[in-house]
């Protein structure tokens, strides 16, 4: 699994809600540094500051909202890259389009079940974590000392975070992804992925099978070489990009199909 840092992460939580806040505040302080504020101007002043790991807030905050203090924090150079957790409601999440949805890391829906924000919460951690690990090159809970490798689960890490992730740190690794008795490969040189193996499959439509994954483990090996052409040349985003889309669209026929 992926190595916890021994400090624990920071969060700022915006919501004016003092109930709602209370309840959030409680459930993440098990495993994250938590600074609670219900103003979006406080919430700005305290991210440019003290510049948390990750960001909290509610859509409907007073004094700026929290669609406009993502957009701030993205527009500032030493706050562009904090993570963000955007709570709001279908509404208002519905009229939201695609890229401004894009810009935060999680967006939940409200009302919503503690153990979902909090799930939300934790799979962005566990993406800071991963960075934090690749970027100082430190071990994993699993990783022997030197032996450069890193194992963890998809439902800690997506697959997609993962990708952007080793993306981020201009990584280069194999990847070796495992669910059930399906076995995939995918090589990643300077951060972009070059080169996929799934079964039967090859290049795109290898990364595209393994997307469709509902879980599964990963096991990331910075020793090994490219062995063999590269069968993929577009950039990582477009590949992550229409791998989603088809992913989407055959949910949606599978539920028409239902129907």
């Amino acid at each position: 699994m992926i190595a916890e840092n021994s400090g624990k992460i920071t969060v700022l939580l915006a919501e004016d809600n003092p109930h709602v806040s209370a309840l959030l505040q409680t459930a993440l302080e098990g495993f994250a540094d938590v600074m609670p504020v219900n103003d979006g101007a406080d919430a700005l002043l305290r991210a440019v500051e003290q510049r948390p790991d990750m960001v909290v807030a509610d859509f409907t905050l007073p004094g700026l909202d929290g669609l406009r203090l993502l957009e701030k924090l993205r527009g500032r150079p030493s706050t562009k890259d904090v993570a963000f957790v955007l709570m709001a409601p279908r509404s208002d999440i519905e009229q939201l389009a695609l890229a401004t949805r894009e810009m935060a890391d999680e967006v939940v829906e409200k009302p919503f079940l503690l153990a979902d924000a909090v799930g939300a919460v934790r799979r962005v951690i566990a993406k800071i974590e991963l960075q934090r690990a690749l970027r100082s090159s430190a071990s994993a809970a699993t990783e022997s000392a030197g032996s450069g490798h890193m194992r963890g689960t998809l439902s800690q890490l997506s697959l997609v975070d993962l990708l952007q992730a080793l993306e981020l740190g201009g990584k280069t690794c194999r990847v070796v992804l495992s669910y059930q008795q399906q076995h995939c490969q995918v090589f990643v040189d300077k951060g972009a992925v070059v080169q996929a193996e799934c079964g039967k499959q090859h290049g795109d439509e290898a990364v595209f099978a393994a997307l469709a994954w509902p879980e599964g483990e990963f096991e990331l090996d910075f020793t090994a070489k490219l062995s063999g052409k590269k069968n993929i040349e577009r950039s990582t985003q477009s590949l992550l990009i229409d791998g989603l889309r088809i992913l989407d669209e055959s949910r949606r026929d599978d539920v028409l199909g239902d129907l």
